[in-house]
């Protein structure tokens, strides 16, 4: 769905990453771990076309345009405006209706336990229903692939659990999903692939389970395991 070849992304006079090759696979759920400072958020800006590149190749599947590209963001900037105007501001960027009419958008809000939040202002809502609504926004136009920066970043076991919940209904329907995350026990549930980055190049790319099985590198299996 998207490819990266001999990427280089150089921010000023340093480079940020390093020769960086891998595969996004439609229907496929690939998490990007690494240490901070690795450079996964970089990649996602890279893969989605954000800032522009130094050297190599980003190829997107034919067809593949910016609208059908879902982004949680690590930290989300909302309009100084109602919940319910930061979503109609949104889905007229994508040319949807408006009100909140079609019974899929009703039930996403309901499972992200938004709808007691509409008339409050976005910006003075907690991390957690911030976290809720930055996932109803990216999922509103309904995305072919899903990027989501710490999904889980200071959120409560409650907020996790919602989140989590709805990330793996997207994953039931087939949607492509890229997740940065340092929360291996979400990773291990949600994740078919992994990408570990450390100093912005890739160390190790492949089958979840076995990388977790078999990894042989210190560095990764110390994060993969905690030891």
């Amino acid at each position: 769905m998207i490819e990266l070849k001999d990427v280089i992304y150089r921010c000023q006079t340093k480079d940020i990453l390093h020769n960086i090759s891998c595969h996004f696979v439609q229907g496929q759920s690939t998490a990007l771990v690494g240490y901070n400072g690795a450079g996964k958020t970089s990649l996602v800006d890279v893969a989605i076309k954000r800032v522009p590149i130094h050297c190599g190749y980003i190829l997107w599947q034919k067809g593949l345009t910016k609208k059908d590209i879902g982004l949680v963001p690590q930290r989300s900037v909302f309009l100084n405006r109602s919940v319910q105007k930061n979503i109609d501001y949104v889905k007229q960027a994508y040319g949807l209706d408006n009100p909140l009419s079609n019974s899929s958008e009703k039930n996403l809000l309901e499972q992200l336990h938004l709808e007691p939040f509409l008339h409050q202002q976005a910006v003075t809502l907690s991390e957690g229903e911030k976290k809720r609504l930055a996932l109803f926004l990216a999922l509103v136009h309904t995305p072919k692939i899903l990027f989501l920066d710490e999904p889980y970043a200071y959120l409560d076991p409650e907020n996790n659990d919602l989140i989590e919940a709805v990330i793996m209904q997207q994953k039931e329907k087939g949607l492509t999903l890229v997740m940065v995350s340092h929360q291996m026990s979400h990773i291990k549930k949600t994740c078919d692939k992994i990408c570990f980055l450390h100093k912005g190049r890739i160390v190790e790319n492949g089958d979840i389970q076995i990388l977790l099985q078999q990894s042989k590198n210190p560095l990764t299996h110390r994060y993969y395991h905690g030891t």
